[in-house]
């Protein structure tokens, strides 16, 4: 008994005096992506991040990838052509970084920012461009940069004690919300296309704690 009292540790008495050390998240969810363009209409798919967290902040990668949408105007491209009406889709791999704002309670804040690339496929390569490339699709690709908010709202939080270490160890089931604004440029073609994109995610972050 004495030593399972040692190892048990109380959410009820928490101290906020404790700060994040080190740590690894992932979340998983779905996404929906609304360009400002007169190209494409929203789309809709899923996403999936991991990461690491130090202190207050935290590095990760984002992987997105949405669909179910059609090209509103005729694109012409020297390999390609994507017709009004076609259907399209588009993806995004990006380094993302953030820094806490709010960390404690029931609900943890953090903006972040992101660098990365962004594409839209769709339509068909002109035959003599098909057997070189491999496949029948036009894709657009560019560099994307995104900023936005990370909103943790916590549904699960385990504490734990560990004796031999003498730290303390968090485990977070949260939900979590990702609206983000991203820009993305694509030479020659699309040009600018700014977009609004907003997660709804699953998350579980865990990471060792330490005094302030």
């Amino acid at each position: 008994k004495r030593e399972l009292a040692q190892t048990e540790f109380h959410p009820e008495r928490y101290d906020t005096s404790l700060e994040i050390d080190k740590g690894v998240f992932y979340s998983f969810g779905l996404e929906t992506h609304i360009p400002f363009t007169s190209y494409f209409k929203p789309f809709f798919g899923f996403s999936l991040n991991a990461g690491y967290y130090f202190k207050r902040s935290m590095v990760g990668l984002e992987l997105n990838m949405e669909g179910f949408s059609k090209c509103k105007e005729h694109i012409y491209t020297k390999k390609g052509e994507i017709a009004e009406g076609d259907y399209v889709w588009t993806g995004s791999m990006s380094l993302i970084y953030g820094q806490y704002i709010k960390n404690g309670g029931k609900v943890d804040l953090m903006p972040y920012v992101g660098l990365g690339v962004r594409s839209y496929d769709g339509g068909d390569l002109y035959e003599q461009y098909q057997k070189k490339n491999n496949n029948g699709h036009v894709e657009r690709a560019g560099i994307s940069l995104c900023m936005g908010m990370i909103t943790d709202v916590i549904l699960k939080r385990k504490v734990m004690l560990k004796t031999r270490s003498s730290s303390i160890e968090q485990l977070n089931n949260c939900l979590r919300l990702r609206p983000y604004f991203n820009l993305t440029y694509y030479p020659k073609t699309l040009g600018w296309i700014p977009a609004l994109n907003v997660a709804i995610e699953f998350n579980q972050k865990a990471y060792r704690m330490k005094k302030q």
